[in-house]
């Protein structure tokens, strides 16, 4: 009878045991199978495309199906169709405030650049140009000169500029919206590629352009290339470089300086993941963790700029949020199981 009462306490507290290893917090474990339906505005095509071959040579059981959709066609797609979608900030406003779930995954941003040498460098790092300085000059080709530019008292002659900017529409639209002004079209050397702003900027050193912060980049080093330097922006129009502004120094506080509101809103957009509401499938859970974390290399080379590593962590927990096991059944079994260990205890 002993032994019997025996086996069945260990029997008991063998349940108990297994019972309460349930009552545990359990995190979203990413599938690597199944298909996924990702919507792209056209912007958008090549960088969706490389992120789901390279996706789907690490998955090969997992099927991506990119499909371009028209920015105002994104959100009835995600509606109709499911999946999630890649937009940029322009074809994310067009969208005319839809409610859709929408997640940061890159940025593009365009900044104002000079060469190293320039006569006035020291003192435009420390005076900073205000958005209204730039519009001033750079709207006016005849008053195009340095020491205008940076309100120089010196008695020294004007240094002539040579203004570049970047031709392609994004970077034309966004100049144009931190200017606050529609006439840059005909303003200006227009440069096609990222290497013909590079040597443009590197050979003058009375060079000023505009163009995406990752087409003047050395993607090798992650630094800006040789004997080229931001130029700070007078974000406040104070007539210096404050503390809250000084964010020039290196590539890595610029761009937490960007992430953080501290750069002009109107040179820095960003790419957007979307769906109709919160993925919960595990296949696109796991496609969006890699696009977070791996997938990040591949904007550099498609002309964006990745997050840092804080605001990656931040956007994969609002993906990866716990899920918590019901308790109330186990803590039934809990009781019923003391009841029966105590009455064989006293047996």
């Amino acid at each position: 009878m002993k032994t019997r009462i025996a086996f069945f306490i260990v029997l008991l507290l063998l349940s108990y045991s297994i019972a309460d290893c349930k009552e545990v917090v359990a995190t979203k474990t990413p599938s690597r199978q199944g298909s996924v339906n990702v919507f792209t505005s056209p912007d958008l095509y090549n960088l969706t495309m490389k992120w789901a071959n390279e996706y789907a040579s690490l998955n090969p059981e997992v099927k991506i199906n990119v499909i371009k959709s028209a920015d105002k066609n994104v959100a009835g797609s995600l509606n109709t169709n499911g999946g999630i979608g890649f937009i940029t900030d322009e074809s994310y406003k067009s969208l005319n405030n839809q409610s859709i779930w929408n997640m940061i995954v890159g940025r593009d941003v365009i900044v104002p650049v000079m060469n190293a040498l320039n006569p006035f460098r020291d003192e435009i790092y420390r005076k900073g140009i205000t958005p209204e300085g730039f519009a001033r000059i750079l709207g006016n080709p005849e008053k195009q000169n340095w020491g205008m530019l940076v309100g120089n008292t010196q008695n020294i002659p004007d240094i002539q500029m040579h203004y570049y900017i970047m031709n392609d529409p994004s970077t034309l639209s966004a100049v144009e919206s931190f200017l606050n002004t529609n006439n840059l079209s005909n303003s200006g050397i227009k440069i096609d590629s990222g290497s013909e702003m590079i040597v443009a900027i590197q050979k003058d050193p009375n060079a000023l352009g505009f163009c995406k912060l990752v087409q003047i980049m050395d993607l090798k080093t992650r630094d800006l290339a040789a004997n080229i330097k931001l130029i700070p922006i007078d974000k406040n129009g104070n007539g210096k470089i404050d503390y809250m502004e000084n964010i020039y120094d290196n590539l890595q506080a610029f761009s937490r300086g960007v992430w953080i509101g501290k750069y002009p809103r109107a040179l820095s957009g960003n790419i957007y993941s979307v769906a109709s509401e919160k993925p919960k499938s595990e296949t696109e859970l796991a496609f969006l963790n890699w696009v977070l974390t791996d997938g990040q290399q591949f904007l550099n080379e498609n002309g964006y700029n990745d997050l840092v590593l804080n605001e990656r962590q931040t956007q994969l927990a609002r993906i990866n949020e716990p899920v918590i096991f019901t308790t109330a059944p186990a803590t039934e079994t809990y009781a019923f199981l003391k009841v029966i260990l105590i009455a064989l205890f006293i047996i």
